[in-house]
């Protein structure tokens, strides 16, 4: 019997997304699967080249610039719902109307297929979708559409996965009263896969090193950078370092120069002792050298203003970080709720300086049994309990 395929599509992708669950997310359920997969996406937002193929997913890049809704639309009919038949599942990103329409369509021409949507719903999009039941045009025409989409979509949908835990608990009550029932909280994980087989291990909390670690963009609105660089000012790092991996970015798309770069640049001209205390490592690609960051770190600081769920989260608790974040995406989840980690208000660089001085004194209680472990956090094991449960 020949083998089915796996396959996920999105508009776009670049090199360092194959470390978050848009990329992890399809690449394990194929594996979990036993299916071939497939991964097509319109155009590379990065500066370096996505591969052909990586760790048995094939990639295909359909357009030489980020394509129109319409090339959007056409790509799925052609490479999902034309195909159905031999596409034992596929995997598609937020919940658009086009994404509604394809679910439809193949699910009319492979019943039996399989229908996983990332929705990366944050806290207020769920709000916006409990007060509109997903449901968002105003003319009569449109909305009777919509609704009669929104219905056939969410009943053909096997699995609609939201990393948020209060969107997901927004969300309940909702697909409870509509009969929907592939509504998963799902979240990112550790790449547990890919940390073995480069034979690396975890390091115990009182053997790490006096790092504090920040991973993701910087310079980012909701990234929130300043509230970091704003607390090393007035904090005594002694023999601590605060390390920044991540590109400079005034948005999701890393080609280009980002202006946060003459920020930091008169930054260090203001504070030139903080030269050698706070690092900017810039992009790190090498998973290898990515996971060693987390293992030798003893903190992981997050500052965000928003998240959906921040992979880098998961992987900094699952390697025993002490956890100091903002409470946003999955925060509370990974700190254990909060016995692993601290929890930041925000816009405050005060409140973190205060932290940061405790943590580097000894001073706050951070206790490595309460943290969750490397397996609790691993994505077979999320994905294995939260996802294949609903696919079989």
């Amino acid at each position: 019997m020949k083998q089915k395929r796996f396959v996920a599509y999105f508009s776009h992708t670049q090199i360092i997304g194959f470390t978050k669950d848009g990329v992890l997310l399809p690449l394990y359920l194929a594996k979990l699967l036993d299916m071939s997969g497939t991964f097509y996406y319109g155009y590379n937002i990065g500066e370096l080249p996505v591969p052909n193929e990586h760790r048995g997913m094939k990639f295909i890049q359909l357009h030489s610039k980020v394509p129109t809704a319409f090339q959007q639309f056409f790509d799925m009919i052609h490479h999902i719902v034309l195909p159905a038949r031999s596409i034992g599942s596929i995997f598609l990103i937020h919940k658009s109307r086009q994404v509604m329409l394809i679910t439809i369509l193949y699910k009319l021409l492979n019943p039996k297929g399989k229908v996983v949507v990332m929705s990366d719903l944050n806290s207020q999009d769920a709000i916006n979708s409990k007060e509109n039941e997903f449901i968002y045009s105003h003319h009569w025409l449109k909305k009777k559409i919509d609704i009669l989409f929104r219905n056939q979509f969410f009943k053909k949908c096997d699995v609609f996965s939201v990393a948020n835990q209060y969107a997901y608990e927004t969300c309940i009550p909702l697909f409870k009263k509509n009969g929907w029932k592939c509504l998963v909280h799902c979240y990112p994980g550790i790449d547990d896969e890919l940390f073995h087989n480069l034979s690396l291990k975890e390091i115990p909390y009182n053997k790490k090193e006096n790092i504090i670690l920040y991973v993701g963009r910087i310079g980012n609105y909701e990234k929130n950078t300043d509230m970091i660089l704003d607390a090393a000012k007035i904090t005594d790092l002694k023999d601590w370092k605060i390390v920044l991996v991540g590109p400079m970015t005034d948005s999701f798309i890393t080609k280009g120069t980002s202006k946060y770069a003459e920020y930091v640049k008169q930054y260090f001209k203001d504070n030139p002792s903080l030269k050698e205390k706070v690092i900017f490592i810039g992009p790190e690609y090498d998973p290898k050298r990515l996971f060693e960051y987390y293992v030798k770190s003893r903190v992981f600081l997050l500052t965000s203003r928003s998240e959906g769920f921040a992979n880098v989260l998961s992987q900094a608790a699952a390697l025993g970080c002490y956890i100091v974040s903002t409470d946003v995406g999955g925060a509370s989840i990974v700190s254990n709720n909060w016995q692993f980690g601290c929890k930041l208000p925000q816009e405050d660089a005060l409140y973190l300086s205060k932290v940061l001085t405790d943590i580097i004194e000894e001073k706050q209680d951070i206790d490595p049994d309460k943290r969750l472990s490397f397996n609790e956090l691993s994505y077979s094991n999320i994905l294995s309990k939260k996802v294949l449960s609903k696919m079989m």
